[in-house]
């Protein structure tokens, strides 16, 4: 989003999907040539990555979304997580950030004064509240000012946006172009709440990455859809010491976002589907492939039913969806 916004003014150079680890952000510095912005993602699993990696680039503008229960494995904890990533502060003295005021962790974050929040309350430097919305589009009114209305459906994607835009105003663009131009933002990832058809069914697709915070938040767009609706999830890894309770603590959402049948699939969701049985969920599933998934839906799920996917990378849900196709 920021490289869109950004490329009407200047000749921006960004890392490619998800090189964001000391080889990728090298192999993007590396490939620079007269461009006057780079725009890098910065990606950790483990203690000291996102300060080693901020040192080399000494950032202008370091941008933070959220700090939720994600590489726990690696880092531990949530407060583990949110001194990782407030490192990134640490690297440039004059560097100017972009905090999302919503986030429990970041809301508390003192150590500077150069801090632009973004967020939903009147106490941010950018602040939105939502308008309406429905499966293809979501609208919002920011600053109590400005309509933005992002081509997808869920509503989760505004913190990007916010984000985004308040980046980009920093840079002393004006808002109500880059409003305008965001409006016309069509490449959101694939994989990251995908909604296409095929094979008779209507698949909507998050199963680029999962965590606990960004399961619930997509059942929220789920609950949208009026269709009879089939729930496949697949571990969410890297969630170390409390990746059962993790696990087992989506039962409860899934049982109340109205699926027809839930099918779980890995060594974690075996106990997210005990989980379901023990509170009265009756039509949950195990398995052990991606074909034996494939199988049962062609065999038990009715044509034109939404099925939604959500699971870590290395789950590889996608092939499901290639198995039906």
């Amino acid at each position: 989003m920021l490289s869109f916004l950004l490329s009407d003014y200047f000749s921006v150079l960004k890392n490619y999907k998800t090189e964001n680890n000391i080889l990728g952000i090298a192999k993007t510095i590396f490939s620079l040539q007269d461009e006057k912005v780079l725009i890098l993602e910065l990606g950790t699993n483990n203690p000291g990555e996102i300060k080693e990696l901020s040192e080399i680039i000494r950032p202008d503008i370091g941008i933070i979304t959220f700090i939720k229960p994600v590489h726990l494995e690696g880092l531990k904890s949530l407060e583990g997580i949110y001194k990782e990533k407030i490192s990134i502060a640490l690297a440039n003295p004059t560097m100017k950030i972009v905090l999302n005021k919503d986030d429990d962790y970041l809301s508390r974050f003192n150590l500077r004064k150069n801090v632009y929040w973004f967020g939903k309350g009147h106490n941010c430097h950018l602040s939105a509240r939502p308008l309406k919305s429905d499966t293809e589009q979501s609208t919002f009114i920011l600053q109590n000012k400005f309509k933005l209305t992002l081509q997808s459906g869920f509503e989760g994607f505004i913190y990007n946006a916010l984000a985004a835009l308040l980046a980009a105003r920093l840079l002393k663009l004006p808002m109500d172009a880059l409003i305008k131009k965001l409006c016309g933002f069509y490449d959101f990832p694939s994989q990251r709440m995908q909604v296409e058809k095929k094979s008779d069914f209507l698949f909507l697709n998050d199963a680029y990455n999962s965590n606990p915070y960004a399961f619930c938040e997509a059942l929220k767009f789920v609950k949208k859809f009026s269709f009879k609706k089939v729930a496949i999830v697949a571990d969410m890894l890297e969630l170390g010491d409390k990746s059962t309770y993790y696990h087992e603590k989506l039962a409860r959402p899934l049982k109340d976002a109205g699926f027809n049948c839930v099918l779980t699939f890995g060594k974690q969701c075996f106990y997210l589907k005990k989980a379901l049985v023990r509170i009265g969920y009756k039509n949950a599933y195990h398995f052990s492939s991606h074909t034996d998934i494939a199988d049962f839906i062609n065999k038990r799920i009715e044509k034109g039913s939404l099925i939604f996917l959500k699971g870590s990378r290395a789950m590889r849900l996608e092939k499901v969806v290639e198995l039906l196709a």
